[in-house]
């Protein structure tokens, strides 16, 4: 099994360059929570990292899409946002991100953990964590990373993959996963039957 060649990274002058990345831009312009949760958009496979997959890690992470809400309260290193993004986490994503990539996007030159707030900056950061993550994985195994690849690795970091505390995490997303597609589908049909119905009134 194969993927498409523009999934290697490529280091322009917008930092490193992966599948789906480039198309972050156009989806940070509408600012609004989630509108793309139940949408086909949401489902539809990007290269690598789908929408459909960050949803459901969203979800698991924080089921009421708490923009606000702060994890691990107990800790030293707390997570934020709807991602339960930790301060690690987002300094990876700056350090493999040019900054002048990441002032043309967001008018700033770092990202602060007080952006993550912001639902459309953390999906960035985390799309940008898992595809360039993903390609280490595969460089390293000659693997193609999957949804539990990815999903493993949002939970337990780069190699999340093979640390069997991730397993659990997993099966969760997965299930969700499961449960969004499944609502998409039945969207569908629902959509198929109208559209007969009124073909069959004209």
């Amino acid at each position: 099994m194969t993927k498409s060649t523009n999934l290697a990274p490529a280091y322009t002058p917008g930092g490193w360059r992966l599948g789906g990345v480039c198309r972050a831009r156009a989806r940070s312009q509408s600012r609004v929570v989630f509108c793309i949760l139940l949408s086909t958009s949401a489902l539809a496979s990007a290269d690598g990292v789908s929408e459909g997959l960050l949803t459901a890690i969203s979800l698991q992470e924080n089921r009421k899409s708490d923009v606000s809400a702060v994890g691990d309260r107990h800790l030293l290193d707390k997570s934020y946002g709807i991602y339960q993004i930790r301060r690690q986490y987002l300094e990876d994503v700056m350090r493999i991100t040019d900054s002048d990539y990441v002032l043309k996007l967001w008018g700033k030159r770092t990202l602060t953990l007080r952006d993550i707030r912001d639902p459309v900056v953390s999906r960035w950061v985390v799309r940008r964590y898992l595809e360039y993550y993903g390609w280490v994985y595969e460089q390293r195994t000659g693997n193609v990373a999957t949804d539990e690849v990815y999903a493993r690795m949002h939970n337990g970091g780069p190699t999340g993959w093979k640390k069997s505390a991730t397993q659990d995490y997993w099966y969760s997303v997965r299930d969700i996963l499961h449960a969004l597609r499944l609502a998409e589908w039945s969207k569908y049909q629902h959509e198929r039957r109208m559209m007969r119905g009124g073909a069959t009134d004209n």
